[in-house]
């Protein structure tokens, strides 16, 4: 549980890095839009899908190591038995690889 702890702020202090480099601000885009990370002087979402399904892949992750543990603790069987994050996050990363071509 500590090493998705660990993975999801790594991950989170690696995206307000590049944040805080390549000066991103977070505004509404339009009214039936999520509000983001734009970038400054273009008019372009700050981030490529690599860094979101890194982000989303580490969070999952994170809950489901948290929900394991509180079984763990209580002796009981845990509902997950399995982790397939990792294999969504290395499938997003394989897809964006095979778009950048």
């Amino acid at each position: 549980m500590l090493l998705s702890f660990a993975a999801l702020v790594v991950c989170i202090v690696e995206l307000v890095y590049k944040c805080q480099k390549q000066k991103a601000v977070w505004r509404w885009k339009g009214i039936l839009t999520w509000p983001w990370f734009y970038y400054r002087r273009r008019n372009r979402p700050f981030g490529n899908f690599k860094d979101i399904i890194g982000l989303v892949c580490a969070l999952c992750q994170c809950i489901f190591a948290a929900i394991h543990y509180s079984f763990a603790r209580r002796h009981a069987d845990s509902p997950i038995k399995i982790y397939f994050w990792p294999l969504v996050f290395a499938f997003g990363l394989l897809c964006f690889k095979g778009l950048a071509k």
